[in-house]
């Protein structure tokens, strides 16, 4: 084979390679950071839905209904 034919494919395909391989971990970042979002939003609906009433006004902090649980794992 040419030696300058192989330099001009080498040229070609190395810039491809390492922008799909950038490609491929942004699009894996940002499904991963989707996901961290979407469990933050329901925690702060969560949230909001104990700190609501029935009309949808805020409680004070006497009118806050208590956890009612115990955490699954021991306190240090």
């Amino acid at each position: 084979m040419n030696p300058i034919a192989v330099t001009a494919v080498q040229a070609m395909v190395a810039p491809v390679v390492l922008i799909t391989a950038a490609g491929i971990l942004s699009g894996a970042l940002l499904t991963m950071y989707g996901s961290v979002n979407d469990r933050l939003r329901a925690m702060d609906r969560e949230r909001l839905d104990i700190f609501t009433g029935a009309a949808g006004s805020l409680l004070s902090a006497a009118e806050v209904p208590p956890a009612g649980g115990n955490r699954p794992w021991p306190r240090a």
